[in-house]
């Protein structure tokens, strides 16, 4: 999931009236007769009430910020939504304000917390759970009774925290692999074939950090959290299993000199053709679309020997500040930017994942995409999250460092439980 300002409404194009008047030589004799007009102005009937002129729409102003990447494909089909929406909504006025995504969060809850900020803002549920509880996002429970029928379940649950209704979904997100058919017939099916492929020379992007490395945990048994979301100290190896796996293809693409810390880092190369894969979320699939037309295809991170990759996914979705005096319109404007047509040209513009069941997935890259989240995890909103965060970021200690996999694991776990 990069500050431009710009305004979108009515535009009224002001024609002014122009008069012209017609002159002539004096007459030195008789003059010449006028000509009659050729209609005479119907005199108005005393007895009716002028008709009425229509009052101008009484707009409604609200500010929405996203944090979409200047010229990106997303920005692009966001504009235009948001474009066509000033014209059927003319009765709401849409400031736009974009944001730089590592800004947003920050910025939003500083904002907030000042008794300003945004009407509405649209971001992945990363830190849903933390700012509710916090009261940083309006609760939209009552507001939006009966209006989220036709959204599947796990998009509507990806905005609630306990039991209250926060946010109005608009696309699922998570990582898949992405690959270039030109250097890979076929995406690596398991992480056995993925190393053997990068140690014969396939280069790509990994993102070897604490949201990427989430995937691969449950590919070896690893699991962060029990069913009460406390941190898991017997659940055997397996964290530690995928980090060695980690380690390894790490190390062989270091060695090769074709080592890429970060999907941003490997984004360019892979668009340029230079790359034979990249680990990233589908808020990239149409830019990389773009780039490499029918040689891109999307595959689910491989399996590991316990079972399936498990990335996080999270749910994009439209909040509501509670200082807003406009949350209704804000509503209504959300609710346009998730509506059936909204989402079709989401997913055909930005690769977007459609949350409504009344939209037929019919872009194959995004069904791909939708097929590859099946075994994910949703992204968990209780608060014992913001712990994993803290402890298990530190992969460096891991990749650039060579503590043991299994210590680091260890640390973590202990700092987490504190």
């Amino acid at each position: 999931m990069k500050t431009q300002k710009f305004t979108l409404g009515t535009m009224i194009v002001a024609t002014g009236m122009i008069l012209a008047a017609c002159g002539g030589t004096p007459a030195t004799t008789a003059p010449v007769a006028t000509s009659a007009p050729v209609a005479a102005t119907k005199a108005a009937d005393p007895t009716k009430a002028p008709e009425a002129t229509k009052a101008p729409t009484k707009q409604t102003e609200i500010t929405f910020w996203h944090a979409y990447g200047t010229g990106s494909q997303e920005e692009v089909a966001m504009t235009a939504l948001v474009k066509q929406a000033a014209i059927d909504l003319p009765d709401i006025k849409i400031n736009v304000l974009q944001i730089p995504f590592n800004d947003v969060f920050n910025k939003y809850r500083t904002d907030v917390a000042a008794g300003s900020g945004p009407d509405m803002f649209i971001a992945p549920n990363d830190s849903l759970g933390d700012d509710a509880r916090a009261n940083l996002i309006a609760d939209i429970t009552d507001l939006v009774k009966g209006k989220l029928g036709d959204d599947l379940d796990i998009a509507v649950g990806g905005m609630t925290v306990g039991g209250k209704i926060y946010g109005i979904p608009e696309t699922i997100k998570g990582v898949a692999m992405f690959y270039n058919t030109s250097m890979l017939k076929t995406a690596p099916k398991t992480t056995d074939e993925l190393l053997a492929a990068i140690k014969a020379g396939t280069n790509g992007g990994m993102s070897f950090g604490c949201y990427h490395n989430w995937g691969f945990f449950n590919a070896y048994g690893g699991k962060v959290f029990d069913d009460k979301f406390q941190f898991q100290t017997d659940q055997g190896t397996g964290i530690a299993d995928a980090m060695t796996f980690l380690k390894s293809a790490f190390d062989t693409l270091k060695k090769n000199n074709a080592l890429f810390k970060s999907d941003a880092d490997a984004t360019p190369p892979f668009k340029e053709g230079k790359l034979g894969f990249i680990l990233n979320g589908n808020w990239m699939l149409a830019d990389y679309a773009k780039a490499l037309g029918d040689k891109l295809g999307v595959a689910p991170i491989p399996a590991g020997p316990k079972g399936p990759a498990s990335p996080l996914v999270g749910v994009d979705g439209f909040y509501i500040n509670p200082n807003s005096q406009n949350k209704e319109a804000a509503i209504k404007l959300a609710l346009y930017l998730t509506n059936a047509a909204s989402q079709k040209v989401m997913m055909d513009g930005a690769g977007h994942v459609p949350v409504r069941k009344d939209v037929a997935i019919t872009n194959p890259l995004v069904k791909a995409f939708s097929d590859a989240l099946i075994a994910g995890t949703i992204r968990p909103q209780d608060a014992q999250m913001g712990k994993y965060w803290g402890n298990f970021c530190g992969t460096d200690d891991v990749y650039e460092k060579n503590v043991a996999p299994a210590d680091w694991v260890k640390k973590g776990t202990e700092g987490a439980k504190k």
